[in-house]
């Protein structure tokens, strides 16, 4: 998307509100290959982020190693710190414009200053020779610090980041609401979509939409007119949401994804050496074993999509992708559960386990261990989330695997 839209407009200016990189729980498998796509697309400024903060010894050895590469962050509150000051710029300028960034301090130990008097006045030295230049600020932070920045003049855009948690999943509640994206009225602030899921327009790209491929490989690129737009912002349209569609065709970054699948590929594989050994110690029966008591449920679950939940990984070459398989076995995460489809077939796909919970011992004496575990609507969005499972919805999966009374 984003080279399509540069290929109507050469001088767009891409910003990136940062949190890009894996959760502190997340393994970094991700981080170099996410810094990849970034230097990729070239993003004119990169505000330096909490995810970017809290991983900056990574996003350090992945600049040392890619020298002639340095991606643009920007953090202009970033106090005299070795592990950071040098991975940062206090602002970036091009023709016609320079942006700053703010990503608020968590605790007193961080080497951020705190929005203040003071760090306005600095901020208002440093924009002199501005005066006429676009002057924005990439903002992380409190509303009450938005405001006093809004305030004070200095900036003639301010972008926030989504105020959505780490954890947040999007989904299309998000699509339905856009007004959600307006953080404060006067002068109107907007956040980026959360988690990436679309991309926020300004300037003259909330008036036009980027043409279709076909039609920029025809050399013939139409600007369209939006028709409609939100009802709080008539002047046009704020968001493109990026859907598969967005996706057609080869992009400038698939050989790197393609590393990245290599890449979990060979994790994958170097887990399976380990787990391999827990398997004689499993807990887990099988659906084939619970079939030999459960025959009529065990038919009625061979038709349902569960049953075939590993094939629809394969088709995408995604079954060794430790992130993916991990919602279409039995027991992924846990001790003697699903290796690969050829050390433990018996746990391929999503089992009567995933929600009753390990069975070996009820399957090897069943009167004498009868407890069994019921799922609810909590288990089932472990997977089936936004993120993942936008269109799920309890009321109208759950009848077409529910098998009580069977």
């Amino acid at each position: 998307m984003v080279f399509r839209e540069r290929n109507i407009h050469p001088e767009l200016l891409l910003f990136d509100l940062g949190n890009a990189l894996p959760l502190p729980h997340e393994p970094d498998l991700k981080s170099d290959f996410i810094l990849d796509v970034q230097a990729k697309i070239r993003p004119n400024a990169i505000l330096f982020n909490r995810l970017e903060y809290l991983r900056r010894q990574q996003v350090g050895a992945w600049s040392t190693s890619h020298r002639g590469q340095e991606l643009p962050y920007v953090l202009s509150n970033v106090l005299a710190s070795v592990d950071t000051a040098n991975l940062v710029k206090e602002k970036v300028t091009g023709k016609g414009w320079v942006a700053m960034g703010y990503t608020q301090p968590i605790s007193s130990t961080e080497p951020l200053e705190s929005l203040s008097n003071d760090l306005l006045r600095k901020w208002s030295k440093s924009l002199i020779g501005h005066e006429k230049d676009e002057r924005i600020l990439l903002f992380s932070g409190r509303d009450s610090e938005l405001r006093k920045i809004t305030d004070s003049g200095l900036f003639t855009t301010v972008i926030s980041a989504n105020t959505g948690t780490w954890e947040a999943l999007p989904g299309a509640e998000d699509r339905r609401h856009e007004e959600r994206l307006k953080r404060v009225a006067l002068p109107p602030v907007y956040m980026v979509p959360l988690a990436g899921q679309g991309l926020l327009r300004g300037g003259k790209l909330q008036t036009e939409e980027a043409p279709s491929l076909a039609a920029l490989l025809a050399n013939a690129p139409q600007k369209q007119r939006i028709p409609q737009s939100p009802e709080w912002l008539r002047e046009g349209k704020v968001i493109t949401w990026l859907d598969p569609v967005s996706a057609d065709g080869s992009s400038a970054v698939d050989e790197i994804y393609g590393a990245y699948t290599k890449a979990a590929r060979d994790q994958f594989l170097k887990s399976a050496s380990i787990r391999s050994e827990q398997l004689k110690d499993s807990q887990f029966a099988g659906a084939q074993a619970c079939s030999t008591c459960h025959a009529q449920i065990y038919q009625y679950y061979l038709k349902s999509k569960h049953a075939h939940a590993l094939r629809t990984l394969e088709d995408k070459n995604k079954h060794e992708d430790p992130e993916c398989v991990t919602c279409h076995v039995l027991g992924a995460n846990e001790a003697g559960g699903f290796v690969n489809s050829d050390l433990s077939p018996q746990f391929a796909n999503v089992q009567c386990e995933n929600c009753h919970g390990a069975r070996l011992k009820h399957a090897r004496d069943p009167y004498r261990y009868r407890s069994t575990s019921k799922p609810d609507k909590t288990l089932c969005s472990r997977c089936h989330n936004q993120q993942h499972s936008p269109k799920f919805d309890f009321g109208v999966y759950w009848p077409k695997i529910e098998h009580k009374g069977i």
